[in-house]
């Protein structure tokens, strides 16, 4: 449980009870412990972890080789430069939150999908 009053705690988390996490499972009357304190059931919070980190794996790729395909003109140049930029930090940091990857393994990683993006959309 969070217990410090920052974002997370005051936005993020009363939003979620009311909009999705009350609506996940049956309320029992020791469910909410106090004014935006609430207790999940950790496999259910796993659960919609593992959905968000699977969507975004697949997803992730897919936009980037969609949106650098649409920029292989000339005249689109430092669009795709920003684009590259763009993606490889996205990736970086989606493997660095979402995984338990070493940071060596991030930037393996995110060298690697630089390099296939560039290998495929400039034809080095």
């Amino acid at each position: 449980m969070i217990a410090s009053p920052g974002g997370f705690s005051t936005g993020f988390f009363p939003w979620f009870h009311e909009k999705i996490g009350q609506k996940l499972k049956k309320q029992s009357p020791d469910s909410v412990l106090g004014e935006n304190i609430y207790s999940y059931d950790t496999s259910l919070l796993n659960g919609i972890a593992e959905t968000i980190i699977t969507v975004t794996a697949a997803l992730l790729p897919a936009t980037s080789i969609v949106v650098l395909s649409r920029l292989r003109e000339e005249k689109y140049k430092d669009q795709m430069t920003a684009a590259f930029a763009l993606f490889s930090t996205a990736f970086a940091i989606a493997l660095a939150t979402m995984t338990k990857a070493r940071r060596i393994e991030v930037f393996i990683a995110t060298a690697v999908f630089a390099a296939v993006n560039v290998a495929l959309f400039v034809g080095v």
